[in-house]
């Protein structure tokens, strides 16, 4: 019960969050999803031709199929080094814009609090929560659009290309992944727990290097 209670929060907390920022961005993440589009494509494209690069190797004395796969290749990698630059430049900017508003939201928060609140609770602590809260909003927001724009449409271009050249190995490896999601799954929780002690480390050091400060 506890922790469909914690689900339903966590999902109303996202939801809340996308609904907040995503609609102030609207621009810059228009843009990094047309990019992250193509940057799908062309993903899908450099599978493809990989067929075409063999058998051209494979092919001595024919320079115009050369050519012309090289000439493919090139341009894929343009198109998609484009792409991949819009990214990132339009990610960077509304990322920025969230991480400047949380922090502002953060800080008018804090100042409503007494006296007694910044008595209970160490500088470092409220460092730390201004600058990684502020920060992870950003991370959960940029990992929500790549995850089901990018990498979405990265895996059914792979797939698709995948099944219309090799039937019988993708059919193989569709048998198997699922294991292989299990531990990376695993693994994910593990690297999760190590972020939460390296946050608390981290506002420890903060808080040590202060009271040192204070004695000198």
């Amino acid at each position: 019960m506890f922790r469909k209670l914690l689900a339903r929060l966590s999902d109303r907390m996202l939801w809340r969050l996308l609904r907040e920022n995503m609609r102030l961005q609207v621009f810059n993440y228009g843009t990094a999803i047309a990019a992250m589009v193509v940057i799908a494509v062309t993903t899908a494209l450099t599978a493809w031709i990989m067929r075409d690069i063999i058998d051209s190797m494979m092919t001595s004395g024919d320079r115009a199929q050369v050519f012309a796969v090289a000439a493919s290749v090139a341009l894929i990698f343009a198109v998609k080094g484009l792409a991949t630059y819009l990214q990132v430049v339009s990610l960077s900017r509304a990322g920025n814009s969230i991480v400047a508003a949380q922090q502002r939201k953060l800080y008018d928060r804090i100042l409503q609090h007494g006296v007694a609140f910044f008595n209970d609770r160490a500088s470092s602590d409220l460092l730390m929560r201004m600058t990684l809260s502020a920060e992870s909003a950003r991370r959960v927001i940029d990992t929500i659009v790549m995850s089901f724009v990018r990498d979405l449409l990265s895996l059914l271009g792979l797939v698709a290309v995948m099944f219309y050249q090799q039937p019988a190995l993708s059919l193989f490896s569709l048998i198997f992944g699922p294991a292989a999601m299990f531990g990376i799954r695993k693994i994910l929780g593990r690297v999760r727990q190590i972020m939460e002690a390296e946050m608390a480390s981290a506002a420890e050091i903060i808080k040590v290097i202060q009271e040192t400060s204070a004695g000198i």
